[in-house]
């Protein structure tokens, strides 16, 4: 139990490192957008795994463009991910994602797309 405990703060503690950097006045402009192009490639897509998957999609973009660490990006994504699953389980709903991640060209895609749109806007 106290093993847990000081698993769950370590990873609120990586979230909180990043918060600043995250927390944009356009986070919610580009997470939308990401949403509308996936929602378009995947269609029946449930709007929780839309969500989890472009915020994603933005964190990881956001961090790259701020020269985060590589491994706290994936600590990160991780952590959220777990958060997300946790959600499903508790829901009681079984997760049959829509979305064909594994499709590595698909993902570098909106990667570098969302990259370039996020350097922009940071200036």
């Amino acid at each position: 139990m106290e093993t847990k405990k000081e698993l769950e703060q370590e990873r609120k503690n990586i979230v909180k490192n990043y918060d600043d950097i995250l927390n944009t006045s356009f986070r919610n402009e580009v997470t939308g957008q990401i949403m509308d192009e996936v929602k378009k490639d995947f269609p029946n897509v449930d709007k929780h795994e839309l969500y989890r998957f472009s915020d994603n999609v933005y964190i990881y973009s956001t961090l790259k463009v701020k020269n985060v660490n590589e491994q706290d990006i994936i600590d990160q994504l991780i952590f959220l991910n777990n958060r997300y699953f946790d959600f499903i389980e508790e829901k009681g709903a079984v997760h049959k994602s829509h979305i064909e991640s594994n499709n590595l060209e698909y993902l570098k895609k909106l990667h570098e797309k969302y990259q370039k749109i996020i350097k922009e806007k940071i200036g």
